[in-house]
């Protein structure tokens, strides 16, 4: 039902949740032997963008990709580009990227506010 209703026009979010060291990186993003779900989902929506456009050759797709990570109730933007990032002397990555904000839009519902966008 995902993909087929972001073939329709639909938004979609991919979740993982769970405690420190449950696996929730390696569910999403797995290993070049065993993919996880991200590529494989990826893999799968252009496969079927593919096939629609083979059906229906003037069928337009656009994909928008964003991915965040929530931890300690802090939102920070993991496909920021490093000259977005401040550059701070011993400090993490993690603390490097900016906290977004999650906002509230009347018509659109809920957002991050400076969330890039691929």
């Amino acid at each position: 039902p995902l993909l087929q209703n972001l073939l329709r026009g639909y938004n979609a979010c991919l979740l993982c949740y769970g405690q420190t060291g449950s696996g929730k990186t390696h569910s999403m993003t797995g290993t070049p032997d065993d993919p996880g779900l991200a590529p494989r989902f990826s893999q799968a929506l252009f496969q079927a963008i593919e096939d629609q456009c083979a059906v229906n050759s003037t069928s337009t797709y656009r994909v928008e990709v964003s991915y965040i990570e929530i931890y300690n109730e802090k939102v920070r933007d993991l496909l920021e580009s490093p000259a977005q990032r401040k550059s701070a002397r011993g400090t993490s990555r993690q603390e490097q990227r900016p906290v977004l904000r999650v906002r509230q839009h009347p018509v659109h519902g809920s957002f991050v506010e400076g969330m890039s966008k691929h």
